[in-house]
């Protein structure tokens, strides 16, 4: 698993379900679950070294894919 590899895993999803289960299943001192709402940025600029994403951009609309860019995109100039 991840955890044991990073020093804090933030795991998001839109999903309260998900979130919940996750919650239920996965009790890791260094992991914390969270709804999160992709339209807004509840993290500061620059809070991680790594971002993984798995079995999300399959199931965005194109909104929420172009916001997603522009973020993605800032946290690349953030780090030059």
């Amino acid at each position: 698993m991840l955890a044991k590899h990073f020093g804090k895993i933030e795991g998001i999803d839109v999903s309260s379900e998900a979130i919940s289960e996750c919650n239920r299943n996965y009790k890791i001192p260094n992991v914390n679950f969270q709804v999160f709402d992709p339209n807004k940025q509840p993290f500061p600029d620059a809070s991680f070294d790594f971002i993984g994403s798995f079995q999300v951009f399959e199931l965005m609309q194109p909104p929420i894919l172009s916001g997603m860019s522009g973020r993605c995109q800032g946290l690349a100039e953030a780090q030059s």
